[in-house]
């Protein structure tokens, strides 16, 4: 009988984690999957700070410009994997973050297994927090790509814990780091400072919430001081190009208009807005208990969380647009986590009677199967095997390695460099510090420089006089020599 429980525990197990299986096996360091723009655009910033040339981008003539929505921890990370290592860069950061996202499932899992105190709520709630994050648009992406999402969002959760645990200093500390490294994590800070007033009650809470909102603000202005310092500027002026900066990038000077954010859900998917609906019932039903003056049922981190979330919703309306993906994914990141949490809580002790103990041992015999699937050693023997010219990925630092050498011998200088490509993925070639022309099409040039690179379906057919230097599946270089006029650039036929 016990061995038969256990064997339907380990299906029951793996069912519930076979879409976070999935997504660990398909959205890590080691896939094929090209460079997009941002992870191109960060990985020259994370470069240059190495090579002790500042955090900035080849354009960029001052360190820490606001455009480079991720933060310092970044490039820290990246250069510890890449040492420790030995990978490409582009390896190197993707698994940085790759491991990011493996230490925010180990904290959601710990979280419900503390509260439940059971392993079955441990189960429950990473089970629930894996199918959130696989099914949010953008989110497999920001598991594993260059971006800041994920490892901002392991410091927030650690900041809803030490709010839990009333280390309010600590939690608003946590807070700003989290700020540091995805600068969307701005309301964050304001979000912890009001769940603490909720949770604690008015004299107590209001005292408590003054200390978390002077310790977060104290910290950014610090860290703005220190950013200032470094480009030269007076800290008015580097908040003049925050502000500017983040006003462009986010569209705020838009008048509110609800319908382009309600229609960014006909498109999310059910399961994410059905985590949306529970984050703001959430925070409705504890409403409603404090204002029939009983005690908030509700902790100070699901508090947290949901007024996160409410500050995301109004942030969308103001703006008037349609939230990016990966943007709308931080502030939904946290509020899946504490209702996934919730679940286990109250699902797991049930589903631990329903199995009498015995799911433990198929909670181990899953995670060794689920481990043995997603280890990603396999992965990178996988990704070793694969050959350079089927790769998209490699196929960009194959470009890379040929343009640096070119460089080395002094055959090229940045004018003889160009990239024909679409928005997306045009800045792949990073090694070479230049900041490369880009063109959307061949129509685009009129004088053609002597090396055109970027996707195959874009630089091919080429013009006449030019020639394939390199081709892989996806990526192409090219050698050209073009009379100096627009219109005698011809295509090869097809």
């Amino acid at each position: 009988m016990k061995f038969k429980s256990a064997f339907l525990a380990a299906l029951l197990v793996i069912g519930l984690l076979s879409p976070l299986a999935l997504l660990l096996r398909t959205q890590q360091p080691w896939n094929c999957f090209q460079r997009t723009y941002d992870e191109s655009y960060f990985l020259q910033a994370v470069t240059n700070w190495a090579d002790g040339k500042g955090f900035r981008t080849h354009a960029q003539l001052k360190p820490f410009d606001p455009g480079i929505t991720i933060g310092l921890p970044m490039a820290w990370g990246a250069t510890l994997i890449k040492k420790l290592t030995g990978l490409e860069w582009t390896q190197s950061a993707r698994f940085w973050v790759y491991l990011n996202f493996y230490f925010l499932l180990a904290l959601v899992t710990w979280a419900g297994i503390r509260r439940g105190r059971t392993a079955s709520s441990g189960l429950i709630a990473l089970a629930l927090f894996g199918y959130a994050v696989c099914k949010a648009p953008a989110a497999p992406y920001a598991t594993y790509g260059i971006l800041g999402e994920i490892p901002a969002a392991v410091f927030a959760i650690l900041a809803l814990f030490a709010l839990d645990g009333r280390r309010f200093v600590i939690a608003g500390l946590l807070g700003v780091i989290a700020f540091f490294i995805k600068p969307t994590f701005l309301f964050f800070i304001p979000a912890l400072a009001l769940a603490a007033f909720i949770a604690q009650g008015s004299r107590i809470g209001c005292r408590i919430g003054w200390r978390i909102a002077v310790t977060g603000a104290g910290a950014i202005l610090l860290i703005w001081f220190a950013i200032a310092f470094q480009r030269g500027e007076s800290l008015l002026e580097y908040w003049r190009t925050f502000s500017s900066t983040a006003a462009s990038i986010s569209l705020v000077n838009r008048p509110p208009d609800p319908l382009p954010f309600l229609n960014y859900f006909k498109s999310a998917g059910w399961v994410t807005t059905l985590f949306s609906i529970a984050i703001v019932l959430l925070g409705i039903s504890g409403g409603i208990k404090i204002g029939q003056k009983e005690p908030s049922p509700l902790k100070a981190s699901e508090w947290a969380a949901w007024l996160f979330f409410v500050l995301g919703v109004f942030f969308y309306l103001c703006m008037g647009a349609q939230p990016v993906p990966k943007q709308w994914f931080v502030f939904y990141l946290p509020g899946a986590a504490v209702i996934a949490i919730r679940a286990g809580t109250v699902l797991g002790p049930k589903l631990a009677r329903l199995f009498q103990g015995e799911v433990v041992t198929g909670a181990l015999i899953a995670s060794c199967l689920i481990w043995m699937i997603n280890v990603p050693s396999f992965a990178k023997r996988e990704f070793d095997r694969t050959p350079e010219t089927a790769c998209p990925v490699k196929e960009q630092e194959a470009v890379d390695r040929i343009l640096v050498d070119l460089q080395q011998k002094n055959e090229i200088a940045p004018t003889d460099v160009a990239v024909v490509a679409e928005m997306s993925w045009f800045q792949f070639p990073y090694k070479t510090g230049w900041n490369l022309a880009h063109y959307r099409s061949w129509g685009d040039l009129l004088v053609p420089p002597r090396f055109v690179t970027g996707d195959l379906s874009t630089v091919l057919p080429a013009p006449v006089g030019c020639k394939v230097v390199w081709k892989g599946s996806a990526v192409a270089l090219l050698e050209c020599e073009l009379p100096a006029s627009h219109a005698n650039i011809k295509l090869h036929a097809k």
